[in-house]
Order: C-alpha cells, then sequence, then structure tokens
C-alpha cells in the first residue's frame, strides 16, 4: 500500500483568492520513497481553511515581531 507524505506547503494571495500549493512525497510499503517533489495546489475557500492561513500567517509574522526585538536586544547588550 502506496503511503502519501505532504514534505512542504505555502499559501500565497493570487488573483483567485487564496491559494495554497502543497509537495509531497510517495513511499511504498516497504518504506522506499517511491516519488518526491510532487505538486498540488487548491484555492482555499472554505472558512476552516483561510482560518488555518490566517492563523499560520499571524504566527509567522509574531516571529518576525520577536526576531526583530531580539535583534535589537543583541546589538544594545
Amino acid at each position: 500500500m502506496m503511503k502519501q507524505t505532504v514534505t512542504s506547503i505555502s499559501a500565497m494571495q493570487s488573483p483567485e483568492g487564496i491559494r495554497v500549493a502543497y509537495t509531497y512525497s510517495e513511499i511504498g510499503a516497504k518504506g522506499e520513497i517511491v516519488s518526491r517533489h510532487n505538486q498540488g495546489y487548491f484555492l482555499a475557500d472554505t472558512d476552516a481553511e483561510l482560518a488555518a492561513v490566517k492563523t499560520l500567517m499571524n504566527a509567522a509574522s509574531a516571529r518576525l515581531t520577536d526576531h526583530t526585538e531580539e535583534a535589537q536586544s543583541d546589538a544594545n547588550a
């Protein structure tokens, strides 16, 4: 039985809406990588999908702020 494993996800604004792109690998029954770097995408159009993207964007933005504060703190030390 083949297993598919998501290896990366990105979300971006496109003219059509929020586009979620992903790559995945296929793993064979014996654990061997059958294929990698397979790609797919979809437009986030449900409330749950849009909320998930917003949550990740907010988390990334918060880390940018944290990183900037850490860099300023290090520079002042």
